[in-house]
């Protein structure tokens, strides 16, 4: 083995660990700044969102800014599922988004086409108790209830699951069931006909 191989394989080395601190290191949040009773928010949006992780307190209103830097059709808007909202984003422009953040828990966002992400994380406002599921069970509530619209994800699905299992099947009349659907994102997205 020559110095030149020696040279070669700790270069690829190097890379290798490099592209993994990248791709895999585990990421910042960015805190809201609180501007007049509102968590605020400035988010970059060039190929990709920054920041993409952004830490709010639950409870207190949250403002987003988006600042488009490009005219690429993925970015052109951002959708938020948990609270079923979305909006067009304007190019090379800032567009404002306001949300109602009432439940801790993680809450994500994508572009339009689902390809570009970024995660909302609400946390318990100081002196708070963390365990939002002992605080529903305090109040009575289930997390097999129906959700409320901003809910954490994860109750969300536990509550469309039991309503799936709880459909009758066969509503075709042609005697078959349904069979949900998953997208890659690992969401089930709609029911077709077995």
């Amino acid at each position: 083995m020559t110095a030149a191989d020696i040279v070669v394989i700790l270069g690829g080395i190097a890379l290798i660990a490099f592209l993994a601190w990248y791709f895999f290191a585990p990421q910042k949040a960015t805190h809201a700044q609180v501007e007049g009773g509102r968590q605020v928010v400035d988010i970059t949006v060039k190929g990709g969102y920054s920041p993409s992780l952004i830490r709010v307190e639950a409870g207190k209103p949250v403002r987003l800014r988006f600042d488009r830097q490009e005219n690429s059709d993925c970015t052109a808007r951002v959708v938020f599922p948990d609270f079923r909202k979305s909006a067009s984003l304007a190019a090379f422009g800032t567009t404002t988004l306001d949300l109602d953040v009432k439940e801790p828990g993680e809450y994500s966002w994508a572009c339009g086409m689902n390809m570009l992400h970024g995660t909302l994380i609400a946390e318990a406002p100081d002196g708070a108790e963390g365990d939002g599921d002992l605080d529903r069970a305090k109040r009575g509530e289930t997390a097999l209830a129906s959700p409320e619209q901003g809910a954490p994800r994860s109750s969300r699905r536990r509550a469309a699951s039991r309503k799936r299992t709880a459909r009758p099947h066969g509503r075709s009349g042609s005697g078959r069931g349904s069979m949900p659907v998953t997208s890659a994102s690992g969401r089930s997205s709609c029911f077709l006909a077995r």
